[in-house]
């Protein structure tokens, strides 16, 4: 429907009060049936094809938000349950279950959803945008008529010149997009074209800010070989219950942890002392653990700096519990991944963490991790 009052509606009323007025209407029928009502009669014919194309476009607006949605809902409820379990049952709470890797999944369904909301979002804008060039040409081919029908009134009579002027200064000059717009901004089944999309990153979900799915530290840290005289560089983040080790910096929550140390299961050991050539610390499995029972994992680090505030924090998660460990992770959580900045040195006595063979290797890891190109997951096409 036309807007009623300050459209192209307008031209009606103006033509229904001039012919009130009009005694003599037989010479004026042959010009405005073939001026007016043939043109028009042809643009109908036009636009009902023109309708049928537009109803053949309804793939466009098949998506799976219902479903990602759900998928949603149930990593939220997931995330609530390990968060839950953190205090009341640790060990629950341990491996794929810890709530950082928990979140890292609910972060990817979050992302799946809004991909799937801004697709059908792009394709009802999409569609706006092409039914914009439509109303275009219509509005166009009308005022066209309504300008050739205007000049038969002008040459009829003096008294058509008010009609042609009320018709010039009122539909004829309103922009060709004002009908479209008000149609599109009152109508419930578009999308208002000044909505804009959706941002994953700022959406906010039930333990999102938990402690128990913060991230303490991240970094870069190279992990001695079991077997091996050598040190394989990764990306480490530290959880306030476990120490993950990545391929990559790039993306964490799309790829799984290629190793995960529960932190009550270790023992921190020894570290090296200021000056070493080589900046190590030593994680030690304890003999009761349910993972890596009596093994030792030596990190080194880029610089001794570095090693220190990683040994420190790992020490503070160890021996804290409950809501003190809470209470620590607030105050230390990292929003963003990177390197360790510098923080205030502790002397800490080494037992006999000896240098070897492995430790002349200069240390790699910055450029050996962050250089790798995650892979990137799947996006959708557009419409």
């Amino acid at each position: 429907m036309f807007i009623t009052d300050g459209g192209l509606n307008d031209a009606t009323r103006i033509l229904r009060d001039f012919h009130k007025h009009s005694l003599v209407e037989a010479n004026k029928a042959r010009d405005i049936e073939s001026d007016v009502v043939a043109a028009l009669s042809g643009l109908r014919s036009d636009l009902s094809q023109k309708i049928k194309e537009i109803k053949s476009l309804s793939g466009d607006f098949k998506n799976s938000v219902d479903k990602e949605k759900e998928g949603t809902r149930r990593a939220v409820a997931a995330l609530e349950e390990a968060l839950a379990a953190v205090d009341s049952a640790p060990a629950a709470a341990a491996g794929k279950n810890d709530p950082f890797i928990v979140r890292l999944q609910v972060d990817r369904q979050v992302e799946k959803q809004i991909d799937e909301e801004n697709y059908l979002h792009r394709a009802y804008l999409n569609l706006e945008s092409s039914g914009r060039e439509l109303e275009s040409i219509v509005v166009g081919e009308i005022q066209k008529a309504y300008n050739a029908l205007a000049g038969i009134l002008k040459r009829g009579a003096d008294d058509a010149y008010g009609a042609v002027e009320s018709l010039r200064s009122g539909p004829l000059a309103l922009p060709r997009d004002m009908e479209w717009n008000n149609f599109v901004e009152h109508d419930p089944h578009f999308v208002n074209p000044r909505m804009p999309l959706r941002d994953a990153e700022k959406l906010e979900y039930p333990g999102k800010h938990h402690p128990a799915a913060a991230e303490v530290r991240a970094g870069n840290l190279e992990r001695k070989s079991k077997y091996l005289k050598s040190y394989t560089p990764g990306w480490y983040v530290l959880s306030p219950t476990h120490l993950h080790e990545f391929k990559s910096a790039d993306r964490i929550y799309s790829q799984p942890p290629v190793m995960s140390l529960y932190l009550p299961d270790q023992k921190l050991g020894s570290k090296s002392e200021p000056g070493s050539s080589s900046h190590k610390f030593m994680l030690k499995g304890r003999q009761t653990g349910s993972m890596h029972r009596g093994h030792a994992w030596v990190f080194r680090a880029e610089s001794y700096d570095t090693m220190l505030a990683w040994f420190e924090d790992i020490k503070a998660l160890t021996e804290k519990t409950g809501e003190e460990r809470n209470a620590f992770v607030r105050k230390h959580a990292r929003s963003v991944s990177g390197t360790s900045e510098k923080e205030k040195a502790m002397s800490v006595s080494s037992d006999g963490m000896e240098e070897d063979e492995a430790d002349a290797v200069p240390y790699s890891a910055h450029t050996s991790v962050v250089g790798q190109a995650p892979e990137e997951p799947p996006k959708r096409p557009q419409p």
